[in-house]
Parts: structure tokens; sequence; C-alpha cells
């Protein structure tokens, strides 16, 4: 099992990393209300729930399988310990789902069934156009697609942290 947590952690993230944060926060406040329900996949600690905890957010789960990285979220936040091909099945659905940079790192994800835990909006920042190295584990792809095929709306795009990230909204 990965650990990959530690730099995640308060203490150890930059202000570039805070910021994305925080932009990440005013893009689900438009489309969320403070009771919602939100799933982060592929949440590490938690610093993104965090924030939305501190601005009002309450109903919040984190999924990620790094039992430490669950162990260390703060109190209130709700952690799921394992993979998305693992638990995502037996979820319930929730109003807003989000991931970061975390599907362009997996290798077959079941998009079927993320789709199908989104009430309201998924929101994806992934990497999409990222220059691979032969043998590379990161996986290309343009979620516009993948998402509408299986009937979510784009709503609105806007470029990422890196210049080949992308964050996509999608309507249910």
């Amino acid at each position: 099992m990965m650990i990959y947590g530690k730099e995640n952690r308060e203490e150890h993230y930059n202000q570039e990393q805070y910021n994305y944060s925080i932009r990440l926060l005013d893009i689900i406040k438009r489309y969320a209300d403070q009771q919602d329900s939100i799933l982060e996949i592929g949440s590490s600690f938690g610093r993104n729930l965090e924030i939305l905890q501190d601005n009002g957010f309450k109903n919040l789960t984190g999924l990620d399988p790094d039992e430490n990285a669950i162990k260390g979220m703060r109190a209130g936040i709700k952690g799921i310990v394992g993979t998305m091909q693992e638990k995502l099945k037996d979820m319930p659905q929730y109003d807003i789902v989000f991931t970061k940079s975390v599907l362009y790192l997996t290798k077959n994800p079941n998009f079927r069934e993320i789709v199908n835990k989104v009430k309201k909006f998924l929101i994806v920042s992934e990497g999409e156009t990222i220059p691979l190295e032969k043998d590379s584990f990161l996986q290309n792809r343009n979620y516009k697609e993948i998402f509408e095929q299986y009937g979510l709306k784009q709503v609105e795009e806007q470029e990422g942290l890196f210049p080949y990230h992308k964050i996509r909204i999608f309507k249910c």
C-alpha cells in the first residue's frame, strides 16, 4: 500500500497547492449547498475536505486506499479506506463527487460507477495531455468525452493547476 499522504498535511503543502484547494472550494461553492453530501475520490488526508469543512460544509466523505491517510482525517469528515474499484459500488450517491489528480493515475477506473454515485454534479481536476514517457503509468484521457458518454453534461471547463490539467464540471 502506498503511503503518500504526509505531503498533504497542512504543514507540508505549499502555497500553490493551497491556492488550488481554494480554487476547488470556489468551484464547489457555486454548485453545492452547505448541506449537500460531498465525496472526494482519492482524498488522502482530506486537505480539500478540510477547507470545505472550514467553509461550512458538513456532509463530507473521503475515499482513499491509504489507511494512514484516512486515520489522519479531521474529526467530522467521514473516511473510507479502499480503492474506487473496491468501494464505490457499495457506497451511496452523493450530491457532489470530485476528484483531483486521481483518475489519470488510475489504470482502469470504473467511470460508470463514478457516474452512478453522482446526484447533482461531478467535478474532475485531472491531467489530460501529459507528456508521457514509454511505459508510463499515467493515463491521458478526454474526460468530457468519457463522462458525456455516460449521460453527464459538461457545464464548465477551466485550465487546471498544470498546463496539462483541466477542471471539468458535469451536471447529472
